[in-house]
């Protein structure tokens, strides 16, 4: 008799869980064999005659002091089993295997595989070995990997009476030092009835139920390879933080096929936590857009898994910076990512930067667009390290020598006039600028680029200290002719390194600039510094984002809003990958908590927003006087809604602002010259209680600010 007819109940719904319980443990007594060839695979199925194999309480195997039953080394393989019985009326819905294990392991429940950590093939040969080694957590004070059972495997699998869980656990060498296998396998019961009074293992958190969305990627046992996508399902399952999400739960914000790979460089190399890249595809492999978790719908998608930043925030705080800039920056969304029922951790779901109306908005350039005003823009650029295909860019003809590469549309979708425009371009853009008038008023610089784009860009990174700044990871973008035909630089991208989470470089330190260090970078930016206009642009640009989304207060409300929202699942992330307390290339600091490494990350921007304050005061360019805050009088503070600004007399207009902790302007009011007061009903704004702050302007320079507190 199976469970179909419990498991079934509710599969189309969003089901809670009502107790979870332990039915196998890695601590009670375990039948096992050290095999010398393959065994017949009877032995995965309730009722084989294992009279004949060892019994020990797991975990079973040698070296590292961790295991209860310890075999004589060197061992390749030892197979593990364990019956348990289950009631008639127990009703599981769904099923968790913890896996603690030295290197590879193969788990199949009444003969069905269920999981398999660190292994290429289904039913492995005894002698197989994993292609790099895995150490057991749970000595080492970490969690062991988490596997779900869905409910459609419990109903086809499981069975009333008596089930076995099978296992085979691999060696990577017959010279590794250690080998271990424990195993604990728990199930979510419906009901409030206790079946099995077993104890959770001491790490139990229970299932994941989390107030991020989940994706679920199933590669049907192919391996996510780097540079060459694979054809894969993923189910999205959104049904809010107050609903809890579930990987059991029906998928209900996507549910299909997509093309995936691994994404990165340095990250790819040594990281265990990759990146991804997919794309969302209809049933004949067609791009297909889709809304994703919210975001506009496309089929270019980034999987960005925080590793080396242990805040999991730094590229979600600054790309919701730039936006705030008013500049196009990838949005981002939080997620729980799932690999074939494997729990990966906390990860960004992010935009891929591309054109299109919902990210990057710039005229489309088809193939066919080879003359007049429609050759002209279109063109993504990106400066990065080298190409091993030189048609996917060229080397600038300047020291330092940047790397321009096609970024959207690719190479392989441009026509050679496409190509040689672009880089013609580009080269008659650098000559300018090594030429003595590059900043000549009329005939420089400014007629080419977009400066504010560039200050903007400028001042992103030099905020984050990016150590990749300016020289990898830098997008540019041309308009068309009809559209201005100027240069851009943006969109921002790829600051997991940034925010002093680098030990090279300087990285870590709060002063200096990005841009002297981490050397060679485009030489244009140096020429761009230290001409006056542009440096002029830079210093007035900092002190209008200061007032705005770069005001320090505004800042820690998005980190506190951040940590909030991943308060629980960066626990579950930490039982994953146990970055915390360690170093992890390159970090500057090393907390022992996530609450460390956010205080750290929150001090380290303070510090370096005084900084740069103190190097980015020469805005004013009119002998106005800031007035001390003692002429001004704002009353009553707090307040309930009436309020009332007293000032001396002014020679011209003032302009009086309400801000939010998020650098939104509420409210606008100008002050005409000679006024010396002003009253406000604050009512009629709908705010609600809290800390804003206020800043008055004349001519575009700061008189005043402080803060205001609403009852």
């Amino acid at each position: 008799m199976s469970f179909a007819l419990a498991t079934a109940t509710s599969l189309a719904q969003h089901v809670q869980i009502d107790h979870w319980e332990t039915v196998v443990s890695a601590d009670s007594s375990w039948q096992y064999i050290v095999p010398g060839s393959n065994l017949d695979p009877g032995w995965r199925l309730a009722g084989f005659d294992a009279s004949s194999w060892n019994v020990g309480p797991g975990g079973i195997g040698y070296g590292d002091g961790d295991d209860n039953t310890v075999i004589n080394p060197p061992v390749i393989s030892v197979f593990m089993r364990q019956e348990f019985v289950l009631s008639d009326s127990m009703n599981p819905y769904v099923g968790i295997l913890h896996a603690d294990f030295d290197d590879g392991f193969v788990a199949y429940l009444n003969g069905h595989l269920i999981a398999k950590g660190n292994m290429e093939e289904d039913d492995p040969n005894f002698d197989d070995t994993p292609s790099t080694d895995h150490e057991a957590q749970i000595y080492q004070g970490g969690r062991p990997d988490l596997y779900y059972l869905d409910p459609n495997a419990l109903a086809d699998y499981m069975v009333s009476g008596t089930n076995v869980l099978a296992i085979q656990v691999h060696n990577w060498s017959l010279t590794s030092s250690d080998l271990s296998g424990r195993f604990y396998l728990s199930m979510g019961v419906l009901d409030s009835t206790i079946y099995v009074a077993g104890e959770h293992p001491f790490f139990y958190l229970g299932p994941l139920r989390s107030e991020l969305p989940i994706l679920h990627v199933k590669t049907d046992g192919q391996d996510i390879q780097a540079d060459t996508r694979i054809v894969a399902t993923m189910e999205a399952i959104d049904y809010g933080p107050a609903n809890r999400n579930q990987l059991f739960d029906p998928p209900n914000n996507f549910d299909g096929q997509i093309s995936i790979e691994i994404r990165g460089s340095s990250s790819a190399a040594i990281f265990p936590k990759k990146n991804f890249g997919f794309e969302t595809q209809d049933s004949l492999g067609d791009n297909f857009n889709v809304d994703l978790l919210g975001l506009p719908a496309e089929n270019d998608w980034i999987l960005h898994g925080p590793y080396s930043d242990k805040s999991l925030m730094r590229n979600a705080l600054i790309y919701e910076l730039g936006r705030r800039m008013g500049r196009y920056a990838p949005r981002t969304k939080f997620c729980e990512l799932f690999l074939n029922s494997e729990y990966r951790g906390v990860y960004l779901l992010t935009e891929k930067i591309k054109r299109d109306k919902n990210r990057l908005d710039i005229a489309k350039l088809s193939p066919s667009d080879t003359v007049g005003d429609e050759l002209t823009g279109g063109y993504i650029l990106q400066i990065d390290r080298d190409s091993p295909d030189p048609g996917d860019g060229w080397f600038s003809s300047y020291t330092y020598q940047p790397y321009y590469a096609f970024h959207h549309p690719s190479a392989d979708n441009l026509h050679q006039k496409q190509k040689d425009y672009i880089q013609n371009w580009i080269q008659n853009w650098e000559n300018l600028m090594n030429s003595s008038g590059f900043g000549d008023p009329i005939t420089g610089y400014e007629k080419s680029i977009d400066v504010p784009s560039f200050v903007d860009f400028f001042l992103a990174n030099e905020l984050t200290k990016n150590v990749d700044a300016y020289r990898l990871s830098a997008f540019l973008y041309k308009e068309k002719f009809s559209d201005g035909g100027k240069l851009y630089q943006g969109p921002i991208w790829d600051f997991n390194l940034g925010f002093g989470n680098a030990d090279y470089c300087m990285g870590g330190e709060t002063d200096g600039w990005a841009k002297d260090v981490c050397q060679p970078h485009p030489f244009w930016w140096e020429k761009l510094f230290q001409e006056a206009r542009f440096n002029h642009a830079i210093h007035c640009r900092w002190r209008e984002l200061r007032q705005g989304p770069f005001q320090l207060d505004s800042i820690n409300h998005l980190i506190d809003s951040m940590t909030m929202l991943l308060d629980e699942s960066q626990v579950w992330n930490e039982t994953r990958w146990t970055v915390l307390g360690n170093y992890v290339w390159p970090n500057n600091f090393v907390g022992s908590t996530y609450e460390s490494e956010v205080n750290y990350l929150k001090g380290w921007i303070a510090d370096r927003v005084d900084w740069l304050d103190s190097q980015l005061d020469s805005c004013m360019t009119t002998s106005i006087e800031v007035l001390p805050i003692t002429e001004v009088q704002l009353f009553p503070n707090p307040t309930s809604g009436e309020l009332v600004l007293r000032l001396p007399p002014q020679d011209s207009d003032i302009l009086w602002q309400l801000y939010d902790l998020r650098g939104r302007i509420l409210l606008s009011l100008a002050i005409p010259k000679g006024n010396t007061e002003l009253s406000m009903v604050l009512q009629e704004q709908a705010l609600t209680a809290g800390m804003y702050f206020w800043k008055m302007e004349k001519e575009g320079h700061l008189l005043a600010k402080g803060k205001l507190l609403f009852q």
